[in-house]
């Protein structure tokens, strides 16, 4: 069951005293998202990593955000040095400066932390929009990278910054591994409708820049009377609908399933009649 303003503090290893939530999904009532709204003081939220960042390792930590409204987010998300209980502890005063690759989402705009000052990325956010993040980390030379996908980029995007690609963290680590995932909302968080994240996740030992398997559809199906069936699907974020095709990759080329009915993310009609090299299917998302 979808949960209800769970408190992350203690929640799969979270470490937080400034009250971030997981909360219902409002496009998705099957989903839970993490939600900054309301939450500032500059406390720290952190988790340890399952697998840390070696000195010599060039990792990539991908997630998902939406904002609500253009005035009111101000919320830091990055990778640190520091034990999560370290920087749950950590003074309001200091603590920023214990990130290494630090990405801040500020009312529309995204901030990137270049060593010694935020920069601004140019790229303009829009309400409602799902925009996916990949943040790679080289941390044998303390940079980071930036891709987006969403809004106004339809492919994974590489963010550059007056031809500047890499990024220096904003502590330096030396031969320190990274050993948490960090949040900080800022004062303006005090404000209703922050950021809302989902689908952290961290390849290590890897640059992987493509769309995880976890936020990919998943379909299932279910045989009904001789000839016909029903297919369901989980959701990807920023959907807006969903086409079933069928065909198979040798031929003959895929097509829209005629007749049938959609509700929602499944389909129910009559099997296509299948092919010389048998019947494949795929789904078409349209997003946002």
């Amino acid at each position: 069951m979808p949960l209800l303003a769970l408190d992350l503090n203690g929640w799969n290893g979270w470490l937080d005293t400034n009250g971030f939530q997981i909360v219902v999904d409002a496009l998705d009532a099957e989903n839970e998202m993490l939600n900054s709204s309301g939450k500032g003081g500059n406390t720290v939220a952190a988790k340890a990593l399952e697998s840390p960042i070696a000195n010599s390792d060039i990792a990539t930590l991908y997630f998902t955000f939406r904002i609500q409204n253009t005035s009111s987010a101000d919320l830091n998300i990055g990778l640190s040095a520091e034990t999560a209980a370290n920087l749950a502890a950590s003074s309001a005063s200091t603590n920023s400066d214990l990130f290494g690759p630090q990405l801040r989402i500020v009312d529309s705009t995204l901030q990137l932390r270049d060593g010694g000052s935020f920069i601004q990325s140019g790229i303009s956010l829009s309400v409602g929009e799902t925009y996916h993040v990949w943040m790679t980390v080289l941390n044998a030379s303390d940079e980071w990278e930036l891709r987006i996908r969403g809004g106004d980029f339809n492919e994974i995007t590489p963010v550059s910054v007056s031809a500047q690609t890499r990024f220096a963290f904003r502590g330096s680590t030396g031969n320190q591994a990274m050993q948490s995932l960090a949040l900080r909302a800022n004062n303006n968080n005090a404000s209703s409708n922050g950021v809302l994240l989902d689908h952290i996740q961290l390849h290590v030992e890897t640059a992987n820049h493509e769309l995880p398997p976890m936020v990919l559809p998943k379909m299932s199906l279910t045989p009904l009377e001789p000839g016909s069936m029903h297919v369901t699907w989980t959701a990807f974020p920023g959907a807006l609908s969903y086409v079933l095709e069928a065909g198979h990759p040798d031929g003959p080329p895929f097509a829209p399933v005629s007749g049938g009915s959609y509700d929602g993310r499944s389909w129910t009609g009559s099997l296509p009649e299948p092919g010389p090299h048998g019947l494949w299917f795929r789904l078409v998302v349209e997003e946002e």
